[in-house]
């Protein structure tokens, strides 16, 4: 059994479609049992993660390729699994404008990383920047399998 954690938001579309459409049970094979874990938050999602009591959070590509093709298909998929996981229903209106504001990547956008670290060294949020942050991302699994899927690799 792996235990994949998930928030109940639209800004987890991927996640929502991606457990809806069967891509994550697909990736794991017979073999292994997904049990879905509901978060209010992905601060409370990190938090299980760290503390053990989730296997894994997600990533995977086939889902970024819905919601950036077929934003008809995603929408319904993404009210029905919200439904499922026990979220308030949300308007159709309300989800069509929120998916067509936010684009979806598999980019976790590593070099914005030290822009914002710049600026809250700036802002005196943090005392001193690092000489580096290589090293804070391994795009290495994500870059394989973006490239597996005929899909561009991202920088960072």
């Amino acid at each position: 059994m792996l235990r994949l954690g998930v928030t109940r938001q639209i800004a987890d579309a991927a996640g929502l479609v991606g457990t809806r459409l069967g891509f994550f049970q697909q990736a794991l094979g017979t073999s292994i049992r997904l049990q879905l874990m509901p978060f209010r938050s992905a601060a409370a999602e990190g938090e299980a993660l760290e503390a053990g009591q989730l296997d894994a959070a997600y990533r995977h590509i086939q889902a970024e390729r819905v919601l950036g093709t077929n934003p008809v298909q995603a929408a319904g998929v993404i009210e029905a699994e919200l439904a499922a996981l026990g979220a308030r229903r949300v308007k159709s209106k309300s989800l069509n404008r929120a998916l067509a504001r936010i684009e979806y990547t598999n980019d976790p956008l590593a070099l914005s990383v030290q822009v914002q670290a710049t600026r809250a060294e700036a802002a005196h949020v943090i005392k001193r920047l690092p000489p580096s942050l290589t090293g804070l991302y391994d795009l290495g699994p994500l870059n394989q399998l973006l490239r597996a899927a005929g899909e561009p690799s991202v920088p960072g």
